[in-house]
């Protein structure tokens, strides 16, 4: 028979393994803030190596890097907003918002690489880069297309054991 404290110390082993997990939750949280706010850090570092100060330097957000802006739309003369950020592969990038308000413009990668104030400038005025097109899937062949396929594959092969036959009865002459 199971009593009151038989079932609460059954399920002691449950309450430990949930504190477990929720302490390696929190520490891997802690970390990837911790990583965060070292990215943000060393992306203001890198702008003020290239002399640039940001209007908005780059800061963490929890788990994430918010880009630093270093420089802003200016919808009057069509300029779009230039933001710098770190990305795993390509390194320091810039990446432009929208001048016109676009919503769903977002942050997109500029059409030129950080290298410099004038890399800045030269973002602020040609936008983002080209969105490279998705790629087709190439069409299925219908199904008659892969009927006279098999018609063909199979005509070759009677074509072809036939050559053979009649090399094979040529050579016994």
């Amino acid at each position: 028979m199971t009593t009151n404290t038989d079932t609460a110390s059954g399920t002691d082993w449950l309450d430990r393994a949930e504190a477990e997990y929720a302490a390696e939750e929190a520490a891997f949280e802690a970390d990837s803030a911790r990583l965060a706010a070292s990215m943000a850090d060393g992306i203001n570092a890198y702008l003020a190596r290239m002399g640039i100060t940001p209007f908005t330097p780059a800061v963490a957000d929890g788990e994430n890097v918010v880009p630093a802006l270093v420089a802003p739309e200016d919808p009057e003369r069509k300029l779009y907003g230039v933001h710098v950020t770190l990305d795993d592969e390509e390194g320091y990038v810039l990446l432009v918002s929208d001048y016109r308000g676009d919503v769903d413009f977002a942050l997109r990668p500029a059409s030129v690489r950080l290298d410099g104030p004038r890399s800045v400038v030269l973002a602020r005025r040609y936008g983002p880069a080209p969105e490279k097109p998705k790629p087709t899937p190439k069409p299925q062949p219908s199904a008659d297309a892969q009927a006279i396929v098999r018609a063909i594959e199979r005509l070759v092969i009677t074509l072809e054991s036939a050559v053979l036959s009649a090399a094979h009865a040529g050579g016994r002459r």
